[in-house]
């Protein structure tokens, strides 16, 4: 942090990330997972590289772009010929579009001196539940993504799923995590690499039952479940009609990455204004790089006697996350790493 913040802030802040652990057995600071965000963050590092996007993108104007050459659809020849000529592989640019979205808290100083709250107690819990506003907005977001980016090109499995749109459509437990993998591999993804399947919460209530029988018994199913490591998200609400939703991918196929702000990757200070800027883990995943920028101001405040105005002091905090939701490049139209699956209750007779 820059020299010359409150030296509350440091305390605040260490104390505010120590919360994430025992605050949330508190009802009034109960929290959710964001385990679609998760999944995102797990993929990251096996499709692009967070250090060259650290590297590379160095302002807001220009665009950061990534070359990436196209799949080549080749044609065997029969025989070999004297006058040779061949197939050319082709290339295309993408960019990487960024967004920002954070938030911003104060906390009056000479106030809290003979309050029974003091301003670290503040400080902390407006950070904890500001924190848990963004990781919620981001958890939908993933969800958003994975739904508008998930292929619409399936292979047809009869014998397996019926086809909805751009869902497959099945039946719940050992049906579905029987041929899952198998599915998978008919649509060109890896069947070697580990699935991600980012569900709707209800899917966790199948795998446990699933596996909820002795190794020994006849019914057993658990050894069905390991073919795709579950994401349970209560914020993916299964579509219309059906029990669970699924969304799976292997790793490598999406990714969430994050950028500075050039005011706080250079720590800027400016003094006139007491404006300080400087970067922050987020607490819950230590993944995301946050700009954090401070800011004292003095706000006249009906506090004083007989309802005289009284100069109050505030400590202002605005912490904002530039993001970008990615996914494997494609360059057919309609192709995804991502394949959406709608699963009912089995029919009862």
């Amino acid at each position: 942090m820059p020299a010359g913040l409150p030296l509350t802030l440091p305390t605040a802040y260490t104390a505010a990330v120590g919360r994430y652990n025992t605050a949330s057995l508190e009802f009034e600071k109960r929290k959710d997972e964001y385990n679609a965000l998760a999944a995102f963050i797990r993929s990251s590092p096996s499709l692009l590289s967070q250090t060259d996007i650290n590297q590379e993108k160095q302002s807001f104007e220009r665009p950061y772009q990534i070359p990436v050459i196209k799949r080549v659809a080749i044609n065997l020849v029969d025989g070999r010929i004297c006058d040779l000529d061949g197939q050319e592989a082709s290339t295309d640019m993408v960019v990487i579009t960024f967004t920002v979205k954070g938030f911003r808290i104060k906390v009056p100083t000479e106030m809290l001196d003979q309050n029974y709250i003091k301003y670290v107690d503040l400080l902390s819990n407006l950070l904890y539940n500001a924190w848990h506003a963004w990781y919620q907005f981001m958890e939908i977001n993933s969800i958003n993504y994975l739904e508008s980016s998930k292929t619409t090109s399936l292979v047809a499995e009869p014998n397996y799923f019926t086809q909805d749109g751009a869902a497959y459509v099945g039946t719940i437990g050992m049906p579905f995590y029987s041929a899952v993998r198998y599915v998978s591999s008919r649509n060109l993804l890896s069947a070697n690499g580990q699935l991600l399947d980012v569900m709707s919460g209800a899917g966790m209530v199948t795998r446990y039952q699933m596996g909820a029988y002795g190794a020994n018994n006849s019914v057993n199913q658990a050894m069905f479940v390991g073919g795709a490591d579950p994401y349970p998200s209560n914020f993916l609400t299964p579509d219309a009609g059906f029990q669970e939703t699924h969304y799976l991918f292997p790793v490598g196929a999406v990714g969430i990455y994050h950028w500075l702000s050039p005011n706080a990757a250079n720590r800027h200070v400016h003094i006139q204004q007491q404006d300080y800027w400087w970067s922050e883990k987020d607490p819950m995943f230590g993944y995301f790089n946050a700009s954090v920028h401070f800011q004292a101001k003095c706000v006249e405040k009906t506090i004083g006697y007989s309802g005289a105005a009284e100069p109050t002091y505030y400590d202002i905090y605005e912490y904002t996350i530039d993001s970008s939701f990615n996914k494997s490049y494609t360059s057919v139209a309609g192709e995804s790493p991502i394949i959406k699956y709608n699963l009912a209750p089995p029919a009862t007779v």
